[in-house]
């Protein structure tokens, strides 16, 4: 049983940080080392090749991780979650695909995708968007209407049959290599079809939960951890920077004090509700076939909080150190300019706030991809 990512592959992250920056990809040795720790397929249950980790573990080891690198943890979140969605193939197809020691799965939502079914699987022409983790994964998946009913199926297939669109030159979360894919008259056997809304071949609390849903309190366990590193780093320049222009050191300014410590508190607050909201949820599962509406509401709306939040106490952060702050050379400018993409992720959408409100006003809930 695992007890976290060990300190040697943590600290291997924070020595290549600004080499997987630079160079949009995880290095081929910081693969390896995740793969040695299973990194991938945590989620997946044992009796299909992985390692079933308990999915409010698994919240605290991307957190973690993303304390060294955003791009390292985005990765390994998104392969391990969307890994999830092969437990809707055959059994047999599942164990062998994830007997290849080094099985890695990337996806991106769909930009217009279609499946024209045929008596062997389909004919797909599709382009998806966001493919973080494509330039190390093994396998792409995407989501895809049939022509013949509008029905959703989820689709696996090699990376070499997609064509891939380099648009990914962001300011933050580089190494995640987002990148475009599309295939055009892709033909896709039946056993590499998967529809999501039948039972799963291996009926495991983690296929209980909604994908998306647990998307959206991993990534805000990703924020959480960005939000940690940009404030522990303030928290140190504080300690000791002497402010031009200033009356003395800014630890003994009374303002820099109430501001750092309302952000301590603002982020203990918001890592104490994704736990509790994660632990909660995951605890009545065990015993559920799927989440009730109030439990979507409540992880739908704890996720969006919690990013929002992390948002805030790295801005903050980032505005205590003053102009220290702005230089590319600077401790703070990678999870800064990381968390600015993490801001605009659909998951951080302000509008969920009101998903929220209505179902608690006695509106019906209003189900769909990220709820």
């Amino acid at each position: 049983m695992h007890n976290g990512f060990s300190k040697t592959l943590l600290d291997q992250v924070t020595s290549l940080e600004t080499r997987i920056d630079a160079e949009r990809a995880l290095p081929a040795g910081l693969v390896r080392a995740l793969h040695a720790e299973h990194a991938f397929r945590l989620l997946i249950p044992q009796a299909g090749g992985g390692v079933e980790l308990p999915f409010p573990a698994y919240v605290g080891w991307v957190r973690e991780l993303a304390a060294r690198d955003a791009s390292t943890a985005w990765c390994v979140n998104q392969a391990a979650l969307i890994g999830t969605t092969t437990l809707w193939l055959e059994p047999e197809i599942v164990r062998k695909l994830w007997s290849d020691p080094e099985q890695c799965v990337a996806n991106g939502p769909p930009l217009g995708a279609v499946l024209e079914p045929t008596d062997s699987g389909g004919i797909v022409d599709a382009d998806w968007g966001f493919s973080s983790g494509c330039r190390h994964s093994r396998l792409m998946a995407g989501a895809v209407r049939r022509t013949s009913d509008q029905g959703w199926r989820m689709i696996f297939f090699p990376p070499a049959s997609a064509q891939f669109i380099d648009d990914w030159d962001v300011a933050g979360l580089r190494g995640t290599a987002s990148f475009r894919f599309g295939v055009r008259r892709l033909v896709v056997t039946e056993e590499m079809i998967a529809n999501l809304a039948d039972r799963p071949s291996f009926a495991v609390p983690i296929t209980r939960l909604a994908t998306g849903l647990s998307f959206a309190v991993s990534f805000a366990s990703i924020a959480l951890g960005v939000a940690r590193r940009g404030l522990d780093y303030a928290t140190q320049l504080a300690a000791g920077k002497n402010p031009v222009y200033a009356r003395g050191a800014l630890k003994d300014d009374g303002s820099a004090q109430r501001r750092l410590g309302e952000l301590e508190a603002r982020w203990r607050s918001i890592r104490a509700y994704l736990d509790d909201a994660v632990s909660s949820v995951w605890s009545e599962i065990q015993h559920q076939e799927a989440m009730t509406e109030a439990q979507r509401v409540a992880w739908r709306l704890c996720g969006t909080h919690v990013i929002r939040e992390a948002v805030e106490v790295m801005q903050g952060g980032y505005q205590l150190c003053g102009s220290t702050g702005i230089y590319r050379t600077s401790e703070l400018h990678r999870p800064w300019a990381d968390m600015q993409v993490i801001s605009q992720h659909v998951q951080g959408r302000e509008q969920f706030y009101a998903l929220g409100g209505r179902w608690l006003m006695g509106h019906p809930y209003e189900y769909g991809p990220l709820a």
